[in-house]
């Protein structure tokens, strides 16, 4: 009973300064706003609290309801008349419900239409709160605003419309001025941790736009020397830089800056748009609203297109996850194939060591055996752990390698199956050793994969030479060329346009991906392979790789 006791005070502890903090900043928004009005009209140009009890109801729910409540009461208090009637308090109270009902039905309204949609990342989530939060809620709140001033006698009833109109261009405004900066907030305080870079770049870009907008809406330039309308695009090279490079947290500080600068200095009947102050609100206003619109709707774009591409490399990443999968299912049988060849070399010698020992001589060549039982049992482990990452999709290990002498180990995996089947290697490399840089391993299999075919070539064919050239020559020119041919049944003109192509396969029960990998293999070293397929009284087929590299200093 404790430990739930001391939740709950928590949680109303915490509740408690929520809406401390929500009523401190709603009412300094307000009387920001009061201080900043109109030259004609003396109403507010902007009122940030309609905002900022959007940004605060929909971040933290109704939780947050009495702080606005409060807000409004205090904002309200600071206008009370000297004389009270039932009309004027009437009034009152639909001045200080204004606020919270606006609030409550601009939430509904982005909750109800947007979803589970993440504010502001797509352009219906934009659209929603563009319409039904910034233009259609408020006008609840400026209609009951401008009625309660007219039931409290301040303004007559025949301006009711006019100053509606102004209440609702005001409201609008705060709420796409201060509630975009404020959801910033919302449950994800990472969106504010920026790199020193994406930081000197705000800051960068602040200084620019408070000096530029400093010098426009204040005495410091004489603007009556220019027309006022061609200081109003000031702003827009700035939101778009915003948008493009910081996304909603730059685009928010930008229209912020501007929204500050330009008011005040309307409000003091400097700038471009106090020229006529019969329309100064209106310019501005026309202004600040195309403004906020501009960044919203550029960095909602960046931000959709991020979240598109990052869904895309996450569907790629997981297509890429599945075909793995899938090749290391399709080539199970082949890949118990390529183990088996250095796990049969350890049963042979093992067999003959044991014959051996129980003759008790020849103790050298029993040595010999042991270490070609350890070659061939890390080969194994070799192939097994490159199968294993390859299923895990870890990257290639790349390395220096050299060339001739992976070819020898290579040859030395298939010599069982060749011998068994009665076919001769002849080898035939450079004199020099060629270094080149890939996967060691993954090389290693390329050509073991290679000469398996070559070794494939002569199942159920009579040949008069049962051999496999295995050769490999510099060319001159940082390259070095692998061939690798037989004289078997060969491959025919017609297949061998496809013959890499991934699931074409010549072969009874062959899985159409050796090949198909093989060639990513050395296209991933950098290189090329190709086939001349089989012609004249010889037959056969060859595999020619193409690696760069350089020659070994010996």
């Amino acid at each position: 009973m404790n430990d739930a006791a001391g939740g709950q005070s928590h949680t109303l502890r915490n509740t408690l300064l929520l809406n401390i903090a929500v009523c401190i900043v709603y009412f300094l928004g307000g009387e920001l706003g009061l201080e900043l009005h109109g030259l004609e009209t003396g109403a507010p140009l902007v009122w940030l609290p309609t905002g900022i009890a959007v940004a605060a109801l929909y971040r933290f729910g109704n939780l947050a309801l009495p702080g606005i409540a409060i807000g409004a009461i205090a904002v309200v208090a600071q206008q009370l008349p000297s004389s009270f009637s039932a009309q004027t308090v009437a009034g009152l109270a639909l001045q200080i419900a204004a606020g919270p009902l606006q609030a409550l039905t601009a939430v509904f309204l982005l909750k109800y239409f947007a979803g589970k949609e993440e504010l502001l990342r797509s352009f219906k989530s934009l659209f929603v709160f563009v319409c039904g939060c910034s233009f259609l809620s408020t006008t609840i709140s400026a209609a009951m605003g401008a009625s309660a001033i007219v039931m409290q006698g301040i303004i007559p009833s025949s301006i009711l419309f006019s100053v509606w109109f102004n209440w609702w261009i005001a409201d609008a405004l705060g709420v796409l001025v201060a509630a975009p900066m404020l959801l910033m907030l919302e449950g994800r305080w990472k969106r504010l941790i920026i790199s020193p870079k994406k930081a000197m770049e705000l800051l960068t870009i602040c200084i620019a736009v408070s000096v530029l907008a400093t010098m426009l809406f204040s005495d410091v330039i004489n603007l009556s020397l220019f027309q006022a309308s061609a200081f109003t695009y000031f702003a827009f090279p700035f939101l778009i830089f915003a948008s493009t490079r910081g996304g909603h947290l730059f685009t928010a500080v930008v229209t912020m800056l501007v929204t500050f600068v330009s008011v005040i200095g309307t409000a003091n009947g400097f700038g471009p748009f106090a020229f006529q102050a019969e329309y100064a609100n209106a310019y501005l206003n026309l202004f600040l609203i195309i403004s906020a619109l501009t960044g919203l709707s550029l960095s909602t774009a960046i931000s959709e297109r991020n979240v598109r591409e990052a869904d895309l490399q996450k569907q790629q990443s997981e297509m890429n996850r599945l075909y793995r999968a899938s090749v290391i299912g399709e080539v199970g049988s082949g890949i118990a194939h390529e183990i088996n060849q250095p796990l049969s070399v350890i049963s042979i010698h093992t067999q003959m060591l044991l014959k051996r020992f129980r003759a008790r001589d020849n103790i050298d060549e029993e040595r010999g055996w042991l270490q070609e039982i350890d070659t061939s049992a890390k080969r194994a482990s070799d192939i097994v752990d490159r199968v294993r990452n390859f299923s895990q999709k870890k990257e290639s290990e790349f390395v220096q390698f050299e060339v001739n002498d992976e070819i020898r180990n290579a040859v030395q995996i298939v010599d069982t199956r060749m011998s068994l089947q009665n076919i001769t290697a002849d080898i035939q490399l450079s004199e020099k050793p060629f270094i080149t840089t890939g996967d060691r391993i993954e090389f290693q299999l390329l050509v073991v994969n290679l000469l398996q075919n070559a070794v494939d070539a002569y199942d159920g064919y009579e040949a008069t030479r049962r051999k496999i050239d295995i050769s490999s020559k510099s060319m001159g020119n940082g390259k070095l060329e692998i061939c690798v041919r037989d004289y078997g049944k060969g491959v025919d003109e017609d297949v061998a346009e496809f013959i890499f192509d991934s699931f074409r396969t010549t072969k009874d029960g062959g899985t159409g991906l050796g090949l198909s990998i093989s060639r990513s293999v050395v296209e991933n070293m950098g290189g090329q392979i190709s086939l001349t397929p089989k012609s004249g009284e010889s037959g056969g087929s060859a595999f020619l790789v193409q690696l760069p590299g350089t020659p070994a200093c010996q």
